[in-house]
C-alpha cells in the first residue's frame, strides 16, 4: 500500500499535466527544438538549433528529447517527460543509498524534503540541464560512499559510479567534475579504488568529445569549453553570461530549501558533527557552494548537484534530534503561504521579484502567522509517530496543488504558446519579422512555429507585418505600417 501511495504522490508531483503549460523562458524551448531537430535528422553527434550548429552545452538532455520524440511524444512531453522520470528514479536510488548508510527513517525523511522542496520541484518541470546533471552527479556520489567512508567497494559499484559521472559530464561538461573533488580528497589513502570509475566516466564520456571534436575541431574547444565553461567562471561580466554577486547562493539555498527552511539549523547539531557520512556530504555540498559563489556567472539552477546532500544532512539530523512542535509548524505554515503567493510568481519570474507586483506584506504575514497558529495547535494533539507522516502528507499535498496551480498561471502569463496561437490567427502565412523582440517570447515562438523569424533589416519595411514588444508591458504585438520614431 505505502509504495502504491508513493507512486501516486510522484505521478501527481512530476508527471500529471507535464504539458499543461508551454515551453517557457529563453533556454528550454531551444533545448527542446535541438532535441527535435536530432530526432528528425537522425544526427546525434552535432546539435543543430534552426538549422545551425550549436555546440553550447554537451548532447545528453538533447538525446533525451530526441528518444522521447522518437517514441512518440510530442513539444512540452517529449521535453519534459526524461526530465521528471529522472527526477523520480533518482528519488528511489536517493533513498535507497541513505538506507544502507543512515537509517530508514533518516532516508525517508531525506528524500521527503528534497522531493518537496521548492528547487527540485522548479526544475523537475523544465526542460533544462540543471536536473539531469544534478541525477548524474549525485547519483555518482552516492555510488562513490564506500570509497569515501574507507569501505570495500565491488568493481560493479565501482564502475557503475563511473558511468553516472560520465553521464553527468555529457550533461553539462567540466562542472561535475570539479563538483567530485571532495570524493578526491576522502578517497587519499586508497586513490587505487579511483581507477575503475575514472576509466569508466571516460569511456561513456569521450566517444561523443571525440565524434564532435573530429567534427567541428576548434569550434567545439571555443564554444563549448573556453567560452561556457572558462568565461562564464572567471569573466562572465565581460558577455551575457549571468554575472552575480558573491553572495548569490546564500537565498538561492534558502528559497531553494523552502518549505523546509525552518529545519535548516538541525545540520549543526552536535549528534551528527563525528559521522564520516555527513562530513562527506557536508564536504561536497560546501565545495559546491563555495566554488559556485567564487565563479563570476551565477544561476539558481547550478547548485542543484550538490543540494541533495543538505538535504540529506538534514533528514538524517531530523531522525537523530526531538523535533520541536514549531519546526514541524513552520514547513506547514511557508507550504500555505506560497500556495497563497502562487498568482504573483509569474510576474517574480519574469521581471525579477524586485519589479514585480507583490502582494500587501500584511496579508501575507497574516496567512503565515495564522496557519502557524493552526499547525502549532494541531500537532501536539497527534501522536508522536504519526506526526512525520501527517507533516510530510501535508506538505506534498500543499506542493502538488501549487504546482498545478503554477502552470495554469504560467500558461495564461508568460508562456510562448497561447501568444503564438494568437499571432498566427492575425498573421496567417503572411511574411513576418521580429523587431528586437524580447528573447523568452522569441524563442518560443521559433518553436511552435517549427523556423526562425528572421530579424527585421533596419530600419524595418514598413509594408511587412513586424512583432514588437509592446513599450509599457513587454508582450509581443503584432505592427503593419510605418515604424515610429523612438522619442
Amino acid at each position: 500500500m505505502a509504495a502504491v501511495l508513493l507512486a501516486v504522490a510522484a505521478y501527481l508531483l512530476y508527471f500529471h499535466d507535464i504539458s499543461s503549460v508551454g515551453l517557457l523562458s529563453v533556454d528550454e524551448p531551444r533545448y527542446a527544438a535541438v532535441g527535435r531537430a536530432m530526432a528528425q535528422s537522425g544526427d546525434w553527434i552535432t546539435p543543430r538549433l534552426w538549422g545551425e550548429v550549436w555546440l553550447e552545452k554537451p548532447p545528453l538532455l538533447y538525446w533525451t528529447v530526441a528518444l522521447a520524440t522518437s517514441c512518440g511524444l510530442r513539444d512540452e512531453s517529449a521535453a519534459r517527460f526524461p526530465i521528471a522520470l529522472l527526477a523520480a528514479l533518482f528519488l528511489v536510488f536517493y533513498w535507497w543509498s541513505l538506507r544502507r548508510y543512515s537509517t530508514p527513517t533518516a532516508a525517508s525523511y531525506s528524500t521527503a524534503i528534497l522531493a518537496t522542496s521548492l528547487g527540485w520541484v522548479a526544475y523537475t518541470g523544465v526542460a533544462v540541464t540543471d536536473l539531469p546533471v544534478a541525477v548524474f552527479f549525485a547519483a555518482a556520489m552516492l555510488a562513490a560512499i564506500p570509497v569515501a567512508l574507507g569501505h570495500p567497494a565491488s568493481s560493479w559499484r565501482l564502475a557503475a559510479g563511473g558511468v553516472l559521472l560520465g553521464l553527468a559530464v555529457l550533461t553539462k561538461a567540466f562542472l561535475p567534475v570539479v563538483f567530485a573533488i571532495p570524493l578526491v580528497w576522502f578517497a587519499r589513502r586508497r586513490p587505487s579504488q579511483l581507477v575503475i570509475p575514472a576509466l569508466a566516466a571516460v569511456a561513456v564520456a569521450a566517444p561523443w568529445y571525440l565524434a564532435a571534436y573530429l567534427r567541428h575541431g576548434r569550434e567545439l574547444i571555443d564554444i563549448l569549453f573556453l567560452r561556457h565553461q572558462f568565461d562564464r567562471f572567471f569573466r562572465a561580466g565581460a558577455e551575457v553570461l549571468h554575472p552575480a554577486p558573491w553572495w548569490f547562493y546564500v537565498p538561492v539555498v534558502l528559497a531553494g530549501l523552502l518549505p523546509w527552511t525552518p529545519l535548516l539549523p538541525l545540520a549543526t547539531l552536535r549528534t551528527i558533527r563525528r559521522d564520516p557520512l555527513i562530513h562527506y556530504f557536508g564536504a561536497i555540498f560546501g565545495f559546491g557552494f563555495v566554488f559556485l559563489s567564487l565563479s563570476s556567472g551565477k544561476l539558481p539552477g547550478y547548485i542543484l548537484p550538490v543540494f541533495p546532500f543538505l538535504t540529506a544532512i538534514i533528514g538524517i539530523a531530523a531522525d537523530r534530534t526531538r523535533v520541536q512542535s514549531w519546526m514541524l509548524a513552520a514547513p506547514v505554515a511557508i507550504a500555505c503561504t506560497l500556495s497563497f503567493l502562487v498568482p504573483f510568481a509569474p510576474a517574480a519570474i519574469e521581471y525579477g521579484i524586485t519589479r514585480a507586483t507583490l502582494p500587501p506584506p500584511l496579508t501575507a504575514l497574516a496567512v503565515f502567522a495564522g496557519s502557524t497558529l493552526l499547525a502549532t495547535i494541531v500537532f501536539p494533539r497527534i501522536a508522536v509517530r504519526w506526526r512525520g507522516p501527517t507533516l510530510l502528507f501535508l506538505v506534498l499535498a500543499l506542493v502538488i496543488q501549487q504546482k498545478h496551480r503554477l502552470a495554469t498561471v504560467l500558461e495564461a502569463s508568460i508562456s510562448a504558446r497561447p501568444e503564438w496561437a494568437r499571432i498566427h490567427r492575425l498573421t496567417g502565412s503572411q511574411p513576418l519579422c521580429e523587431n528586437w523582440l524580447r528573447r523568452q517570447w522569441l524563442y518560443g515562438f521559433n518553436y511552435y512555429r517549427g523556423s526562425a523569424i528572421e530579424r527585421c533589416p533596419d530600419p524595418p519595411p514598413e509594408n511587412r507585418l513586424r512583432l514588437e514588444s509592446d513599450p509599457e508591458t513587454g508582450r509581443p504585438v503584432v505592427v503593419s505600417g510605418p515604424v515610429k520614431p523612438a522619442e
